[in-house]
């Protein structure tokens, strides 16, 4: 094998070496194999997922001019609105009483 470079030469006996030892302990090596199975599958389903959800187009005809909108009511707001709320029965029964000219 001198053909190759040495770095390959070694990352053979490194492969068989861990060959070797895999068939040693065939537990150890069914543990690896799965723990790299559950990785792999893993990481390939949430790769799939976050491109399906942020990398693609939207299938719309302009993706490129859809906004959107982070609009949070502030508690001061709501509370505005709750005694609004409150007032306008009161608001109603004095619009009736009142008159226009």
């Amino acid at each position: 094998m001198s053909w190759v470079t040495p770095w390959i030469e070694s990352l053979i006996q490194d492969v068989r070496y861990g060959v070797r030892l895999a068939l040693r302990s065939r537990a150890f090596a069914v543990g690896v194999v799965f723990s790299l199975a559950i990785g792999i599958g893993g990481s390939s389903a949430i790769f799939t997922a976050m491109d399906a959800m942020l990398l693609r187009k939207l299938p719309v005809p302009s993706p490129d001019r859809l906004v959107t909108s982070d609009a949070t009511l502030s508690t001061a707001f709501v509370n505005t609105l709750l005694d609004a709320a409150e007032k306008a029965p009161r608001w109603r029964c004095s619009r009736s009483r009142s008159s226009t000219v």
